[in-house]
């Protein structure tokens, strides 16, 4: 595929990666406004007189509609919170992706000023593999092209993710007929007259993609590391720009598209579905505790490198890396790591210190000198750092128990991770 709009021609972000998050939040706000308008819907149902002064056969048909009104409504009340928590989901991986696509704006600007001061004459292709690089810019554009990609896979990941369960959520809704497959079988008349007062999800579907590029945008998640690895001769630059874009580190999109299945098989259960739909948007507030996929050996002046190397040591620590996923996978941390001489591990976006210990064999506390040792150690920690991360993914539920009655005056600094 060859997009119409790339680096080499604008430095629109919405027009290398379309769409609005600002849009798509406020046709979340307006779906959250009709489930509310739906549970008075419900709501004066049940408060409303179970004995009409009415009898015969309208006060039977009262008593069916009545029994509708409890139940239909909030329901689809709950539909329209999952597709607004989708709509929010998929605005935020828009603006990760736009945020990227800056950086990659900023990296191919810089690349091309450094050719031009250079005097070379540059073109829009990366350099090929073994050639030597005598373009001194010419590493940045193709880090650049490297993110755009990343970014506009996601967003388009994404998009598929949210048109899917928009059409998934949108099957039962009235349109002028009603499907067999519909949660509001058996309410004919009642979804009939109510259907000015619903929104029509696949009209929201529509405004959402209504150039319909999400369709032509099919490709799978690309993981390489190479997006964050840049070979060139200007770090300073470039690897700051890199390592410190929060958007490009925590991807909303990896983390929400996979629950979309989940909401959308539970909006086709039919009516009674509603509960379930609820426990699934409530999920996206946890999105951020989903873990991410980390590689097991992390690629040379990454982000996830960083987390492991030791800059008093100078080596990497595999463990430390190690204790760094699952703290950030289980507390939803941003992490850095520590300058050279803070003597601490990893510092948090709001300058909180954290030194860890632990995930070693814990065959090794087996004598009363090992105890002795760890408790040493750990007054040492508490002492320098604001948290004590201890990673007791090796160590026995008695061992846990012990270390956790050894902290239990500092409960409050310890976090533990790794615990099965």
């Amino acid at each position: 595929m060859n997009p119409l709009w790339h680096l080499g021609n604008t430095t629109d972000v919405r027009l290398l990666i379309p769409g609005k998050p600002e849009a798509l939040r406020d046709d979340a706000d307006d779906l959250d406004a009709a489930a509310v308008r739906l549970d008075a819907v419900s709501e004066d149902a049940r408060t409303g007189t179970e004995t009409p002064s009415w009898g015969g056969w309208a006060r039977d048909q009262w008593d069916h509609r009545r029994s509708e009104l409890l139940t239909v409504p909030a329901t689809v009340a709950e539909i329209y919170r999952g597709a607004a928590g989708a709509l929010r989901g998929h605005a935020d991986t828009l603006a990760w992706a736009q945020a990227g696509a800056a950086t990659a704006v900023d990296l191919w600007a810089h690349g091309v000023d450094r050719s031009r001061a250079a005097g070379v004459l540059w073109t829009t292709a990366p350099p090929a593999a073994g050639d030597p690089v005598t373009d001194p810019g010419a590493a940045h554009r193709h880090a650049a092209t490297l993110v755009l990609d990343r970014c506009q896979r996601v967003a388009a990941q994404s998009g598929e993710a949210l048109a899917a369960l928009l059409d998934e959520l949108s099957a039962g809704m009235p349109d002028g007929q009603l499907h067999g497959n519909q949660f509001f079988a058996g309410v004919a008349a009642w979804a009939a007259g109510l259907a000015d007062m619903l929104w029509r999800l696949h009209l929201v579907r529509a405004a959402v993609d209504h150039d319909g590029w999400l369709g032509d945008l099919r490709s799978e998640w690309d993981a390489t590391a190479g997006v964050f690895r840049l070979v060139t001769d200007d770090p300073l630059h470039a690897g700051p720009v890199l390592a410190n874009t929060e958007g490009l580190r925590d991807n909303p999109g990896r983390w929400w598209g996979t629950l979309a299945p989940d909401l959308a098989l539970s909006a086709a259960g039919g009516v009674a579905s509603g509960s379930r739909v609820l426990t699934g948007v409530r999920r996206l507030d946890e999105l951020p505790r989903v873990p991410r996929e980390w590689p097991e050996h992390p690629a040379l002046n990454t982000w996830e490198y960083s987390l492991g190397w030791d800059p008093d040591a100078k080596l990497f620590r595999l463990s430390e890396y190690q204790t760094a996923t699952r703290l950030i996978d289980q507390y939803g941390l941003r992490l850095e790591r520590a300058p050279h001489g803070s003597h601490v591990d990893w510092l948090d976006d709001a300058g909180t210190t954290y030194d860890a210990m632990g995930n070693f064999d814990g065959v090794y506390l087996h004598r009363e000198r090992q105890w002795s040792n760890l408790f040493d150690q750990l007054d040492r920690h508490i002492a320098k750092a604001d948290i004590v991360p201890i990673d007791v993914s090796q160590f026995s539920a008695e061992q846990i128990a012990t270390i956790r009655w050894y902290v239990q005056p500092f409960a409050d600094r310890i976090y533990f991770v790794g615990e099965q």
